[in-house]
């Protein structure tokens, strides 16, 4: 029998919670095994130019381009580092990271 894990990582943003000047907090959600942790990013982003169905901010802003980099590292940290390292991916090593 296989230990096959399953892993996804995702950005939505909270449109409950705008900031007063309208932004919305980024959260971030991985699942793993069927398992989910969620986690403010640290973020906020105004919802005209978020897509929803990417995960990501549309255009080709500055703002926009700044918020997607800072996401890219959450890509790169939690897909590429942990996997690479570990060989899997455990939810008790990604409240570390």
């Amino acid at each position: 029998m296989s230990s096959r894990t399953t892993f996804r990582l995702m950005f939505y943003i909270n449109r409950t919670r705008p900031t007063k000047n309208g932004e919305c907090p980024i959260n971030m959600r991985i699942t793993i095994n069927g398992e989910a942790l969620t986690m403010f990013i640290k973020r906020y982003v105004n919802p005209e130019i978020w897509d929803g169905k990417l995960g990501s901010c549309r255009g080709k802003s500055s703002e926009a381009q700044e918020v997607n980099r800072y996401m890219e590292t959450f890509n790169l940290t939690y897909y590429g580092l942990e996997i690479h390292r570990l060989g899997r991916v455990a939810e008790s090593h990604l409240k570390v990271l």
